[in-house]
């Protein structure tokens, strides 16, 4: 029981947006994000098969609730194809609703690791065989369960040993970023003038 009305509560704020000036709640509307079509250009130039995706939306609740700067996980699979786990579960998306976003960063495995295509390629097939299966979000964010997942377990998952995250604590999706396996290849944010900024 403490289970569902857990799920109910946060689906529930997944849909609340906050806007800070006023302070006010609202419900359903349509949200412009910072994201615009040159970053999406940008990103779509830099994104390559196996790319870890992490996005933050502002205005919404549960970005509000989650600690740290980053709120959702996705693996890029190439065609235009995100795979993640949201309140609907595990699924495909399209790189376009992916990134309506304020913030985005790319991450891939680092070109040092040894067999590192061989890694990658693994990690799709995984992520590609999880679609096939009917799994729902883990508002536990239990990462022993291998029935409901949470967006940063999914990476895990399929990228493991390669990501680690610890079990006794919840896997934020900033713990992405300090992956040793892993550099940052692009993160566009709004900080002042900045727009972005590209590792290469």
């Amino acid at each position: 029981m403490f289970y569902s009305i857990k799920k109910k509560m946060l689906s529930w704020m997944s849909t609340v947006k906050i806007s800070p000036y006023p302070f006010f709640i609202i419900l359903g509307g349509k949200t412009d994000y910072s994201i615009n079509g040159s970053h999406i250009r940008l990103i779509m130039k830099n994104l390559q098969p196996g790319d870890i995706l992490l996005s933050k939306k502002n205005v919404f609740l549960t970005s509000l609730g989650i600690p740290g700067y980053w709120s959702h996980v996705g693996l890029y699979v190439g065609n235009n194809k995100v795979i993640h786990v949201d309140g609907d579960g595990l699924h495909n998306c399209d790189i376009l609703d992916f990134t309506d976003a304020d913030n985005i960063a790319i991450y891939r495995l680092q070109s040092s690791i040894e067999n590192k295509q061989k890694i990658i390629n693994l990690a799709l097939e995984k992520a590609q065989k999880l679609t096939t299966k009917d799994i729902e979000y883990d508002y536990d964010f239990d990462l022993s369960s291998d029935k409901k997942f949470f967006c940063t377990e999914l990476v895990y998952h399929c990228y493991f040993p390669y990501v680690q995250l610890l079990l006794d604590e919840y896997g934020l999706p900033d713990y992405i970023t300090i992956q040793k396996n892993f550099q940052e290849i692009l993160t566009i944010f709004k900080y002042k003038r900045k727009d972005y900024k590209i590792n290469l």
